[in-house]
């Protein structure tokens, strides 16, 4: 047999060395067409019709429970209406109740004065929806909006689940629905009494419906759709153009020759479904205004949300936009409210306003749009942002079932106040005088047993050892001083009650475990005392006449897995010189045993998911996705599952927006981030599969 030559060698490597590039150029284009069969093969599995509606139920009571865990932390603060948009449902509640005066839903039995525009400030829709409630004799309206609302954001998550078993596959639907049952963002906004949370079950069937059009075309499903928008309408205004937005959605997804009918009925039967709203405001303004009035406001505050220094002039609140009003009239009694006189307007000259300071910095406004967009698409982060950027940022579930048991909230001595979950709750009382504390703590036993953190805080007893006072150091938020250990019983509710007079400053009183980590609950007391006392000032010392007022806090706390207890009291702001407080003789009351607190381990689960609705994740997976589906040549399906979204980023960003005005983009988003998620897994689990079949066989039996 002949010696193979060198040019026999060399011939062989040059017919050798053409095939790598081929095999990476395979290997390429197995990745780029790994999405788009991975999707198809996965499309083609369904599951069994138990299979299908135990997802559901699944998916639904996820988010129902999910949200009945927030009512639980949140209700009671909702429930005294100690919220920043407490006057915003008191604008909604005196509509619903005006209604039900007059027995009219659209025109009122009198017209409103010249120049008053209070009833074009938001849509009717959820007025109507609050004196349905108050006609079956339900007040307050809380407990059946609460019910209403957190079933319709259940319904709203089984809807995310079919929209995306339509538009791809039931692995990727079972993530979304998820993800939108378990979102920390959408169960807290779900439980505020506004129609924000609401609007997203109307646009997510709307969308559902043209899905299924596009696959069985039928002019009724599209005409349905287009009525679920025109709904949304009805709750809010910011959805006005929405529906020639999605009519675009439907010009490119559909086939050629129905595309432009179907849009058009979109469109028409929306504009039908509101034209009750528009007609009214014709016959009673005499103006063309399709919905709702704000857009000026909107404009201005929208500026003002990022003119930091105010060197533009606009407001940055509805205060504010008050006061400028008055300024820019030249009338004074421009400055009692927004709406009247001249309501209408002064909108139209504040829109004029924001227009002229777009025109002169068009760059400037560009970057503002940008950066709206950017905050639209924000969930939870460490950093503090400032309101209304500071909206975007929901913290998860408690770990623990928090203080559950019965606060009474009307006409309560106003010499007390109550701070529940570091919140102030004024004219609310916890326990009352008959009941008998648990513990005593006088201001000799704080003064004997406590002790000092800080080595340049003092305290001293006054007033014959009835007042224990405090002298802070000059940090801005340190610890001072803790009492010695309380003894309370694991799972069960207790308020801590002591008069407190602040003399200089600012301070805190702390519940917080044994070793100081974990706070129960917070009071600051430059908040909690009442502004108008002299003791509230930072620097100036207490005015005689005040000096015997003291204000009685009560700190309502669950003790959880806990047998001991500190009271701590530290600074709570940067001041010009070190705070100092007086406070009595501290009651422990004990009122029972903790409610729910078999939620502690649901609580841990769901709380473990949350705390991953961060803005780098949820962006990074959104991101992702898209460019999967780009790849997969599912071009329909993004366009239908982001038409909504593009709308509020290019529709609300030049506008003045709050993370409540945006919610339903996310439900849509949440699909694209599940697609991510879902071929993460599948490459994850397709990577082991093969790992395991390279194995040896005697390897693969001693782990079978």
């Amino acid at each position: 047999m002949p010696t193979p030559t060198n040019t026999d060698t060399g011939d062989a490597q040059t017919v050798a060395s053409p095939a790598q590039p081929g095999k990476l150029r395979a290997a390429l284009n197995a990745a780029v067409n790994w999405p788009g069969s991975q999707l198809e093969r996965s499309s083609r599995s369904r599951p069994t019709r138990i299979s299908l509606i135990l997802i559901c139920a699944l998916i639904f009571a996820s988010a129902v429970g999910v949200r009945l865990l927030h009512w639980q932390d949140s209700h009671v603060n909702i429930l005294s209406g100690n919220t920043a948009l407490s006057g915003v449902f008191s604008r909604y509640d005196k509509d619903a109740r005006q209604m039900l005066d007059e027995g009219r839903i659209l025109y009122p039995r009198e017209l409103p004065p010249d120049g008053d525009a209070r009833m074009l400030t938001h849509p009717p829709g959820y007025p109507i929806i609050l004196a349905a409630i108050y006609q079956m004799a339900i007040d307050p309206p809380f407990p059946a909006l609460w019910l209403l609302q957190i079933v319709c954001d259940g319904l709203a998550s089984l809807l995310v689940f079919l929209i995306a078993m339509k538009l791809l596959n039931w692995f990727v639907a079972t993530i979304a629905g998820m993800l939108v049952a378990t979102s920390p963002h959408l169960a807290h906004y779900s439980l505020l009494p506004l129609p924000d949370s609401l609007v997203a079950l109307p646009i997510l069937i709307a969308v559902y419906l043209i899905t299924i059009a596009q696959k069985r075309p039928h002019l009724w499903l599209i005409i349905a759709a287009g009525a679920c928008v025109g709904l949304t309408c009805w709750l809010r205004a910011n959805a006005l153009l929405l529906a020639p937005f999605l009519g675009v959605a439907v010009f490119l997804v559909f086939e050629r020759r129905k595309r432009l009918i179907y849009a058009g009925a979109l469109v028409a039967t929306t504009i039908v479904v509101i034209s009750p709203i528009t007609v009214r405001n014709m016959i009673v303004f005499r103006r063309f205004i399709p919905l709702s009035i704000q857009a000026g406001l909107n404009l201005v505050e929208g500026i003002g949300d990022f003119d930091r220094d105010g060197k533009l002039g606009m407001p940055r609140s509805d205060r504010e936009a008050r006061f400028k009003d008055a300024e820019w009239h030249g009338r004074p009694d421009y400055a009692a409210t927004l709406w009247k006189p001249d309501g209408i307007a002064r909108d139209r000259a504040r829109f004029d306003r924001g227009i002229s300071v777009i025109r002169s910095n068009p760059a400037w406004f560009a970057g503002v749009i940008l950066r709206r967009a950017a905050f639209m698409l924000s969930y939870n982060e460490s950093r503090a942002r400032p309101r209304p950027f500071g909206t975007a940022g929901i913290p998860p579930v408690f770990a623990r079932a928090g203080y559950g048991h019965h606060i009474e909230t009307t006409g309560l001595d106003q010499s007390t106040v109550l701070v529940l979950n570091g919140a102030i709750i004024p004219e609310a009382l916890a326990v009352n005088s008959e009941r008998e504390p648990a513990r005593s703590i006088s201001p000799a036993d704080l003064s004997a047993n406590g002790t000092i953190i800080s080595p340049q805080a003092s305290f001293s007893l006054q007033d014959d050892s009835r007042m224990f006072k405090l002298n802070g150091d000059n940090s801005p938020y340190g610890d001072q001083f803790e009492s010695e250990i309380i003894s309370v019983k694991e799972h069960t509710d207790y308020v801590m009650v002591l008069p407190v007079k602040m003399e200089r400053g600012d301070m805190a009183l702390k519940v917080a475990s044994a070793d100081r980590r974990i706070g129960l609950n917070v009071a600051g007391l430059a908040s909690a005392l009442k502004e108008d006392e002299p003791s509230l000032s930072k620097d100036a010392a207490v005015d005689p006449a005040a000096e015997q007022q003291m204000t009685v806090i009560q700190m309502p706390f669950a003790s959880g897995d806990r047998t001991d207890v500190r009271l701590v009291l530290s600074n709570n702001s940067e001041t010009q010189g070190p705070p100092a407080l007086q406070i009595g003789a501290a009651e422990l009351f004990e009122i029972g045993p903790t409610p729910y607190a078999w939620t502690h381990y649901p609580r841990l689960l769901v709380r473990s998911i949350q705390r991953n609705f961060t803005t780098a994740r949820i962006r990074t997976l959104i991101a992702l996705g898209i460019i999967l589906f780009v790849i997969a040549r599912r071009g329909r399906a993004l366009v239908l599952l982001l038409s909504v979204p593009l709308y509020y980023l290019l529709i609300q960003s030049p506008l003045h927006t709050e993370y409540r005005y945006i919610l339903v983009i996310h439900y849509f988003l949440f699909v694209v981030a599940a697609t991510a998620v879902y071929f993460a897994g599948a490459a994850f689990f397709q990577t082991a599969s093969r790992v395991y079949d390279m194995l040896p066989v005697r390897v693969r039996r001693r782990q079978a």
